[in-house]
């Protein structure tokens, strides 16, 4: 009779204490469930609290920098002075987008935008005239001796698969550009190392095609020094004919930046450089951004 009535007991408390845990284990998952929905979806890394900003929320806007297009202008071995500006650029981490070259200029360009470094650019192309300070300008074995140098040091890959965009100019009755995905396999339709059928001067009037290169800002080189009395040219084009690193805006078209390197004044370019490079760069960069 006691072992039965302490069996029931037992049974009675074991019954009991289940159920208890039951019900405690249930509260627990619903006050989990209360408490998950009360906590507000808010970004961990954010200082926005519960009540509005728990600190002072800073926003920054980002400036939308100009794109920049370096032409160069026609000139034959003054056309290395262009390197030097492209240097002064780098050095203030100004970025060129687009480069190209009328005349002459478009091999410094053509190397330029293979993104060999600029020094290596003025040694090759140092080297060539050098070798050829004995031969005619223009002359046949001149012409095809340049021809082997573009050759041997121009790859169309290169220039294709580089984040410099090459444009070409074209000339026919005016002045055209084409990009470098337009580029013909032959390289004397694309790089003009002869001037003959080009008139160096007059096509730097068609300021409508530089106009229309897809950048924000077009620094022309000039190196072309005489001023030429056709009365057909614009006061663009005679704007260009000034001294040694003149800088002139055009008023009318401040997407076009001009700068003068006369080449009148080619036998002290070296002390005119030193002097006033640095600050001629300065000025560039403001006006381009």
């Amino acid at each position: 009779m006691n072992r039965l009535f302490l069996l029931n007991i037992f049974l009675v408390l074991t019954f009991s204490c289940a159920n208890r845990t039951k019900l405690i284990d249930i509260a627990t998952v619903d006050v989990g469930l209360i408490n998950e929905k009360e906590v507000p979806d808010i970004d961990p890394k954010s200082k926005v609290g519960n009540y509005g900003p728990s600190g002072n929320v800073q926003r920054v806007e980002e400036t939308k920098k100009n794109s920049l297009g370096v032409l160069i202008g026609p000139g034959l071995y003054g056309s290395l002075k262009a390197l030097d500006i492209l240097s002064c650029l780098e050095r203030s981490e100004v970025k060129v987008q687009l480069i190209s070259g009328i005349g002459f200029s478009s091999v410094v360009a053509s190397l330029y935008a293979m993104n060999i470094s600029l020094e290596r650019i003025k040694w090759l192309l140092t080297n060539q005239m050098n070798s050829l300070k004995d031969t005619d300008i223009f002359s046949e074995e001149w012409t095809n001796s340049w021809l082997k140098f573009l050759s041997k040091n121009i790859d169309l890959k290169s220039i294709k698969l580089s984040d410099k965009s090459l444009w070409f100019a074209q000339v026919n009755d005016d002045l055209k550009f084409a990009s470098k995905y337009e580029m013909s396999e032959e390289w004397e339709k694309n790089i003009m190392i002869s001037s003959k059928n080009f008139l160096l001067k007059k096509k730097l009037s068609y300021e409508k095609a530089i106009d229309e290169l897809p950048v924000d800002k077009i620094l022309l080189l000039n190196f072309l020094s005489e001023i030429n009395s056709d009365e057909n040219l614009s006061e663009f084009a005679k704007g260009l004919y000034r001294k040694t690193y003149s800088y002139i805006p055009k008023e009318s078209n401040d997407k076009i930046l001009l700068l003068n390197l006369n080449q009148d004044k080619i036998s002290d370019f070296g002390s005119v450089q030193v002097n006033q490079l640095s600050t001629v760069c300065s000025d560039l960069r403001s006006k381009i951004e």
